[in-house]
């Protein structure tokens, strides 16, 4: 059964919302709901405070930090969180400062099998502006290790053809797939299953988590071919607090009566479908508003106008320097993103068919 998403509710648990901004820019900044920052606050606040939960006596007790008990249980949630939204097991869940930092943290443990063969490490470009096995293919050889695929672009809202790669991938060589999904995370499943990758990468800042990332492997039995001490998980556990109840916000969101059943990873999976459809009705209603006022970008070949999309757009407004139409939108209390290219709306939860309106009345006064 397709679920709906209360929007009015949803709305309810962002505070920032309540002030005069209206923000346009989730693909880069998403707002943080409140669940998320309460849970960040009580877990500095049990680091601060920490007591013994007994008389620190005997010889086991002896030494015992709470405040390391406290980090330690959120480092555990925070992993087994991402494990439930990724589809795997928590003990294959490494934690880190940034994408980047895990990133670089993988080649050092994967050192030895890259110094037989070869990483793609960075994306080709792609002149239909969609990426899939044909883009990979003249990369990808028997001595290749490692391929890194973006799930979706983060300007123009392309989902790219993860599957296809990951099979193109299996079929020349022995490499492992590692797919970014940050970009569509809480708007598309990104688990194993959905993707077939075998490494998955994602930051919590797209889903309003803060900043932490996670890298979650398809197994646990990978991290024994390679030297997984390489993972320092240097991570606040105050963020990773944050990161497993942005999860647990995912998981709610289709839930209007809080007493939703089942397992939060079935919540989850049924949250981003309703997530999936609502933001998708609304991304169809800001294209057909704005059509007639902007050039949208990404829409250059067949492939493109027939892609998947996330909640995300493009788009230039013709005779109008970008830096004009940017200043004109905040000027009004609008926050979208903004490249040398053009101006970038990125849609959450928490948007409405009325911050869509307030935009294209903004942008009718420039054309």
């Amino acid at each position: 059964m397709q679920l709906s998403l209360d929007v009015a509710r949803i709305r309810g648990q962002y505070t920032s919302l309540a002030g005069q901004w209206t923000y346009l820019n989730a693909h880069e900044v998403p707002q943080i709901p409140e669940p998320v920052s309460s849970a960040v606050a009580r877990a500095f606040r049990d680091q601060a405070v920490a007591q013994p939960l007994e008389p620190n006596v005997g010889t086991h007790a002896r030494g015992v930090d709470p405040g390391t008990l406290f980090a330690q249980e959120h480092l555990a949630a925070a992993r087994l969180a991402i494990a439930d939204l990724t589809g795997t097991t928590a003990d294959a869940v490494m934690l880190g400062p940034s994408e980047a930092e895990l990133l670089a943290q993988l080649q050092v443990a994967m050192r030895q099998q890259l110094r037989r063969g070869n990483a793609v490490l960075d994306a080709p470009r792609s002149a239909s502006g969609v990426l899939g096995a044909g883009e990979y293919a003249q990369l990808i050889d028997a001595a290749t290790r490692l391929t890194v695929v973006p799930a979706a672009d983060a300007e123009t809202g392309i989902i790219h053809e993860v599957a296809s790669i990951a099979e193109a991938t299996r079929s020349r060589s022995r490499a492992w797939v590692l797919v970014q999904v940050s970009a569509m995370l809480g708007v598309r499943p990104v688990t194993f299953e959905a993707l077939g990758a075998d490494v998955v990468l994602l930051s919590a800042r797209g889903l309003g988590g803060g900043e932490l990332a996670a890298l979650a492997f398809r197994d646990r039995a990978m991290l024994t071919r390679i030297n997984a001490e390489a993972f320092g998980q240097q991570v606040s556990p105050a963020l990773a607090a944050g990161a497993a109840a942005a999860v647990d916000h995912l998981a709610g969101l289709a839930d209007s009566s809080g007493a939703a059943r089942g397992t939060r990873r079935t919540r989850i999976s049924q949250s981003v479908d309703a997530a999936a459809s609502y933001l998708g009705g609304l991304s169809t209603y800001l294209m057909d508003t704005l059509r007639p006022k902007v050039e949208f970008l990404g829409f250059g070949s067949e492939a493109a106008r027939e892609a998947d999309r996330i909640p995300v757009v493009s788009f230039r407004l013709p005779g109008v320097p970008v830096e004009t139409v940017y200043q004109r939108l905040v000027g009004h209390a609008l926050l979208p993103g903004r490249s040398a290219e053009g101006i970038t709306v990125g849609l959450g939860v928490y948007n409405t068919p009325s911050d869509v309106d307030q935009l294209a009345r903004v942008l009718g006064s420039l054309a």
